[in-house]
């Protein structure tokens, strides 16, 4: 009997671990696959990804560029102070008034104007403005589904891969330039259709077009300018908007060279001229686009502790020559500031946005000898002041700059620069201190 109950419970203890999967003869059941999920469209075939629209395009770069300057801020953003942002700070005009963009010039990013602000010169305070770039002046933009801007390029445009496009629009804002490759496009701004396409590398009109690539583009009135050229060259070309090339913009002296804008600038500095600074605003050479007259301008400027082959290994693009400290300190100081500085004409004075150690000052300059009479420093976001100590820096600021004119009687490009009013008060001079009497 008891025999008979051990052969029971070892059947029953088997014939569980069998039904449990126990034993090697079982088999494993397999589980069916899972069909992953597609979301479908409402033909019923799978949904593809939407491509991006100008406007999505145009909220990224807003986006990107109030990381960089924050919207309807009422001062600079200390990130212009460093050079590694890749972004400048470039003076215009529209209409009357004084405007201020910081341009961006990251290739990753492109973002045209990552700011602007209207410059209020005799408080020297600034006002956001929407980020439209200065009329005239171009900047680099990506090509995008063979567009630039919403601006389409022709079909059988050929443009190597990666490289942008520059555009511009003209002063009176009614037309857009964009040159891509060896071509610039004229569109017209509020339709957007394509007016006229011009060949910049024409064989038939000989050594008057622009070898290279152009770096640089300028829209004034019916001409079109562009710094390029071969690797290395720093020259002006200059084109009609009919197509015709003018060859480069060629300066004045002996040997009558090209103007060259090598640690200079190019500036629009009304509907009617533009100027070529060169060495740090050693000298202005002035070009006048309707009856081609020019006139140069020089800065009389000391070598100061300097040598004549100290100055000049300054601005080689060569490694420079061991230069002492206080040669180095007075070049910076004398030229350091203007190198790449923008201008715009005032009815008596020009009106400089400075560089380097002075970025965020604008400098009146005499339209007669380049000398600097005066200086405006604009705020920057980094001086948390109180609004009582805001309010009186601003005040000395106007006190030393001047009053300036609501409308400039000269207008068309031309800004009422603090200071052009020659009949202006000059700021009384501060009594000296006495001296204090030391204590025996």
């Amino acid at each position: 009997m008891q025999r008979f109950h051990r052969f029971a419970w070892a059947l029953i203890v088997g014939t569980s671990l069998v039904a449990c999967g126990g034993g090697g003869s079982a088999k494993k059941e397999s589980k069916k696959p899972v069909a992953k999920k597609t979301t479908k469209g409402k033909s019923g075939k799978p949904a593809t990804k939407k491509p991006m629209t100008e406007e999505d395009r145009a909220k990224k770069r807003e986006d990107q560029a109030n990381k960089l300057v924050a919207a309807d801020s009422t001062c600079l953003p200390s990130v212009l102070k460093d050079p590694a942002s890749k972004l400048s700070l470039e003076l215009g005009a529209v209409g009357s008034e004084a405007i201020l963009c910081a341009m961006d010039h990251d290739e990753d990013r492109l973002l045209g104007a990552a700011g602007c602000w209207t410059v209020d010169l005799a408080a020297g305070a600034l006002k956001f403005r929407d980020r439209s770039a200065i009329p005239g002046r171009g900047y680099h933009a990506a090509i995008e589904r063979g567009c630039v801007r919403g601006f389409c390029l022709p079909k059988d445009q050929e443009v190597p891969a990666g490289e942008p496009a520059l555009i511009s629009w003209s002063l009176d804002g009614s037309q857009v330039a964009v040159a891509a490759g060896d071509q610039v496009h004229l569109f017209d701004a509020a339709s957007k259709d394509l007016a006229k396409s011009i060949a910049l590398r024409d064989p038939a009109q000989g050594d008057k077009v622009m070898p290279g690539t152009a770096k640089s583009m300028w829209f004034l009135g019916e001409n079109l300018f562009f710094h390029g050229g071969e690797a290395g060259s720093t020259s002006i070309w200059a084109y009609k908007t009919d197509g015709s090339a003018s060859g480069q913009l060629m300066g004045l002296g002996k040997g009558n060279e090209p103007v060259a804008m090598g640690h200079g600038s190019f500036s629009l500095l009304d509907k009617d001229r533009v100027a070529v600074s060169e060495r740090g605003l050693s000298t202005l050479t002035i070009f006048e686009v309707g009856p081609g007259k020019r006139s140069k301008l020089v800065r009389k400027i000391s070598n100061g502790p300097c040598r004549s082959a100290q100055v000049e290994a300054f601005f080689s693009t060569e490694a420079p020559a061991d230069i002492p400290p206080k040669c180095a300190s007075h070049l910076k100081n004398t030229f350091g500031e203007f190198m790449g500085t923008t201008i715009v004409a005032g009815s008596k004075n020009f009106l400089a946005a400075l560089t380097g150690a002075r970025i965020g000052e604008l400098a009146v300059i005499d339209s007669k000898n380049l000398s600097e009479k005066r200086s405006i420093k604009l705020p920057w976001c980094e001086s948390a002041m109180a609004p009582d100590a805001a309010k009186g820096e601003a005040e000395e600021s106007s006190t030393k700059a001047g009053a300036a004119l609501v409308e400039d009687p000269d207008a068309g490009g031309q800004v009422k620069a603090a200071g052009d009013d020659e009949e202006a008060a000059e700021e009384p001079a501060k009594p000296a201190k006495k001296p204090r009497k030391k204590k025996k």
